[in-house]
């Protein structure tokens, strides 16, 4: 069992004070592995870590959990990770698959929806095999909202293109089943 504050990193923006310029302080995360075997889980770790540093977010702790056996109310660094997103000391759990979590998906939903309700997300590092990628939106809300980001131009996805506004989410959940339907490749024209 190892639970592991990561130190802020030395370039990373913080709130300022009034009367400063303003800042935006960045987004925060908690890297979850479960070590299910006697080595140290490296690849899954380094796998997350490549995650958050693409998409510009800091691990504000990162969790190794080898009681991986037992029921999910009964793991303490898993609920560790939890009550961070409850303290607002992290956004999102980053993990490197759902199995991480629970090799059942009902149980990994039941997680998911606890993560959401305390107001934050799980997300599974994943290799870009996508073109679109969901990132917070930058606007100072104090709620959740996600845009779009297009990976072959670098750019949002607009709302109503050529209007400037980007395509906004207030569920992160919204946002994937909006990138899942836009990736699926559309049906070739029938030759009569």
């Amino acid at each position: 069992m190892k639970l592991h504050r990561t130190p802020s990193a030395p370039h990373s923006p913080r709130l300022c004070e009034v009367g400063t310029a303003p800042t935006t302080e960045r987004f925060q995360v908690v890297i979850y592995l479960a070590k299910t075997s006697p080595a140290f889980p490296e690849l899954e770790m380094r796998s997350c870590e490549e995650y958050a540093l693409t998409h510009n977010w800091d691990v504000t702790l990162t969790v190794v959990d080898d009681e991986t056996e037992k029921p999910l109310e009964q793991r303490p660094l898993l609920l560790a990770a939890l009550q961070t997103i409850k303290d607002k000391g992290a956004e999102a759990i980053l993990i490197p698959s759902k199995t991480a979590v629970s090799p059942i998906d009902g149980e990994f939903d039941e997680f998911a929806s606890q993560v959401e309700k305390a107001g934050g997300f799980v997300q599974v590092a994943r290799r870009w095999s996508t073109r679109y990628g969901i990132i917070p939106a930058d606007d100072g809300a104090s709620y959740p909202v996600w845009v779009i980001r297009d990976r072959d131009t670098s750019r949002l996805v607009k709302a109503l293109p050529p209007g400037p506004e980007p395509l906004r989410f207030y569920s992160y959940d919204r946002a994937e089943r909006w990138v899942r339907a836009n990736e699926q490749p559309h049906p070739a024209p029938e030759v009569t």
